[in-house]
């Protein structure tokens, strides 16, 4: 098995439209083509048996150009001239397959140019036929494959999804497994689904391009994945892309090219082509069509359109930050508050704003208060808190456990000044009030404290203190005469 990795697929982020396709076409096989072999050996054997074989064949030795059968001979068949002569199983068999192929012929044998409503078998030979055809149509791959000759947009799309084999389905949804990961992740789900139908559009137009008369069936998906491969090429053909590789005995990670895939694809269809061509109504040479589709399509989103994300296969940065974080937990957790204090710092100076280090450098710190880095975590901490609205009840607590725990504050004025700010937020009106009296004594030129009073004069009117209210504003009118809060506190 083969996995393209990417971060961008996941058990949470499965690529779904791809597990989708690969379901339809096996359950579509499985279940809905499951009689298809008996039902054609029915058919089959109504066609030898009628006499319709025999009939047909006449007709077309009668019709075949001189030299039509002389590749029979490298079978030791030898196929006489006169269409009345009498044929053995061998003759005939060869004979119907030369006229399957001859698709002019066909066209004219449906069309009753052949056997006409003139001629003496024609009414045996009509009823023979309609018969066969019937129980034909009793197989999936009949009723909806792409006959050109009858071509219809709902067989151009419902081919896509049947096969002419298992191993056929197989390969298909191998290559559908690797290809459509890739696009999936790299177009996005709506336009991977469009560009998956458009190639197989694609490949059955240019079989009905070319075989326009022909009445033999096609199917299979390799049209829509000849479209995903030429896409792919395209846009990814020269990223490395990275997968997973399991033999079931032996499994590893490596980087490939992604066109390398191309080759791989054509290799396949090369030699099914080789092996197949004769015995299936899969349309091996017409996947160009598809493959040509999705080329172009990889051209107007390269140069035009852009629907494709071009770093979705870029390795994201080598996390180096998290190791630091993991060895402090296991340093606190094996009570080595030294080691766990060093990863600590080492992490908060690539993230500094990080809450979950910072709490627990806050919690290692506290085991010695009255030492400076106590003082420092703490303001670290409770600035970062401070910053987040979400974060203040926590940062309340904190500032709480601080004073608990030291007789002598040493946080800086302007880490009072977000506290205040913080306490009026959760509530603490009066803490907050004296924490600023206290401000106003030491640090009365503060950056700040206007409107740290106009906040407290703000919440001590909505708590109904008309008092409070009042003195701090008439604190910010005596000492900020000057300061927009003073213009502010003067329309009370």
């Amino acid at each position: 098995m083969i996995i393209p990795i990417t971060g961008k697929i996941s058990l949470k982020n499965p690529p779904i439209i791809t597990i989708s396709l690969i379901l339809i076409n096996c359950l579509v096989f499985f279940i809905f083509q499951f009689n298809d072999t008996k039902e054609a050996e029915k058919a089959i054997h109504y066609y030898y048996q009628s006499g319709l074989a025999e009939i047909e064949t006449r007709h077309y030795i009668a019709y075949a150009e001189a030299g039509a059968f002389d590749e029979a001979k490298q079978y030791d068949i030898e196929i006489p001239a006169d269409p009345d002569a009498a044929l053995n199983a061998r003759q005939i068999n060869y004979v119907l397959g030369v006229m399957q192929t001859d698709a002019e012929f066909m066209a004219d044998l449906e069309a009753e140019k052949i056997i006409s409503p003139g001629d003496p078998e024609y009414a045996d030979w009509k009823k023979q036929r309609q018969a066969f055809k019937e129980q034909l149509a009793r197989t999936t791959t009949h009723r909806y494959g792409f006959i050109p000759a009858e071509a219809s947009p709902i067989t151009m799309i419902t081919h896509m999804f049947l096969h002419g084999s298992f191993g056929h389905l197989l390969g298909n949804m191998i290559f559908l497994w690797l290809v459509g990961c890739i696009l999936e992740v790299g177009c996005g789900r709506h336009w991977y689904t469009a560009w998956y139908i458009i190639g197989g559009i694609g490949a059955v137009s240019l079989f009905w391009v070319v075989n326009a008369d022909s009445s033999q069936p096609l199917i299979g998906a390799s049209g829509a994945i000849s479209g995903l491969m030429g896409l792919m090429t395209v846009l990814y053909g020269f990223k490395k892309i990275k997968v997973f590789l399991s033999l079931g005995f032996y499994f590893n990670y490596f980087k490939m090219w992604g066109i390398l895939l191309l080759p791989v694809w054509i290799g396949k269809e090369l030699y099914s082509w080789a092996m197949y061509n004769d015995v299936t109504n899969v349309a091996f040479m017409a996947h160009a069509g598809g493959l040509a589709v999705g080329a172009v399509l990889g051209v107007v989103n390269l140069h035009v359109i852009g629907l494709y994300d071009k770093t979705v296969f870029e390795e994201a940065p080598e996390d180096t930050d998290s190791p630091l974080l993991d060895c402090a937990l296991q340093a606190i957790e094996d009570i080595d508050f030294d080691n766990a204090r060093r990863y600590l710092n080492d992490f908060l100076n690539r993230q500094p704003r990080h809450v979950a280090a910072l709490t627990h450098l806050f919690n290692i710190e506290k085991l010695d208060p009255d030492h400076d880095r106590f003082h420092d975590a703490a303001r670290r901490l409770l600035s970062e808190l401070a910053s987040r609205p979400d974060s203040h009840e926590k940062a309340k607590k904190i500032y709480a456990e601080y004073q608990s725990l030291t007789a002598r504050p040493k946080l800086p004025p302007e880490m009072f000044l977000k506290i205040s700010s913080l306490l009026l937020s959760t509530g603490e009106i009066e803490t907050a009030e004296k924490m600023l009296r206290f401000l106003m004594k030491k640090r009365p030129q503060l950056a700040g404290l206007a409107p740290a009073l106009l906040r407290l004069a703000t919440a001590f009117r909505e708590n109904g203190d008309t008092e409070k209210s009042n003195a701090c504003a008439d604190m910010i009118r005596t000492r900020f005469p000057a300061s927009p809060e003073a213009n502010i506190v003067s329309t009370w």
